[in-house]
């Protein structure tokens, strides 16, 4: 699975192609038999006004070419068929797909085909960052410098098909807020030793709360990531 397994735990953000997401019914049957839940995606703006709507959660499992995964989101590409023997690394990507635990679907639960037809666009989280959040037009320079910088997670791009470019999407700690924000050097990495002593985040308890809580959960992931663990327990 090589770099696939870092996926584990990762929130996302999911954009899908109306096929699949007029609906719902496209993303098929939780596995799980979780109770359905209402309500679309986040909107927001992308590039020129056009609003889009995002399902987000976290992925909970992975499975590549091989490892049969049932209720697939996106349908994967008929490939070249031309190529007898694509390399590893692109058979690995065309097969990935990730357990999602959605947070705002109306299927709780589902498998995605990462780089399947019927994703336009899925974003992983990264890092967290000092950012400006915006009151007016995304990307306006105006409404990013009429607030302070506050703690927020950047997403990188697995699957891009509409256009991003190079904002950065980034989620804001506290409101949840989802913005574009334009590639900038007004980004500042958020330095945990030294920011978690900030007396913004230290007198906001929820505030401090969540981004402790990612900290501790990206120091998890990177434990099982980095190395061969044999975990024991008792029952």
């Amino acid at each position: 699975m090589g770099d696939s397994l870092e996926l584990i735990g990762k929130r996302l953000f999911l954009l899908l192609s109306s096929s699949c997401s007029d609906g719902g019914s496209a993303n098929g049957e939780a596995s799980d038999g979780g109770e359905k839940k209402a309500g679309g995606g986040g909107v927001v703006s992308v590039g020129g006004g056009v609003t889009r709507d995002w399902l987000r959660g976290t992925v909970r499992a992975v499975s590549v070419i091989g490892l049969a995964a049932p209720e697939i989101v996106g349908e994967a590409g008929e490939g070249g068929g031309e190529e007898e023997a694509p390399a590893a690394a692109a058979v690995a990507a065309d097969g990935l797909t990730v357990f999602v635990e959605f947070e705002n679907a109306a299927q709780r639960c589902s498998w995605v085909q990462v780089y399947g037809k019927g994703v336009n666009a899925l974003l992983v989280e990264d890092s967290i960052v000092w950012a400006h959040q915006s009151h007016g037009p995304p990307g306006s320079p105006a409404a990013a410098a009429s607030s302070p910088p506050w703690p927020a997670l950047t997403f990188r791009s697995l699957v891009d098909r509409v256009g991003l470019g190079s904002v950065v999407p980034v989620q804001f700690f506290g409101n949840g807020n989802f913005e574009f924000l334009p590639e900038s050097k007004s980004l500042q990495k958020f330095e945990f030793d030294i920011d978690l002593r900030r007396p913004l985040v230290l007198e906001q308890p929820a505030l401090l709360a969540a981004v402790s809580s990612w900290h501790s959960d990206f120091e998890l992931q990177e434990i099982f990531r980095k190395g061969s663990y044999t975990i024991q327990g008792r029952r």
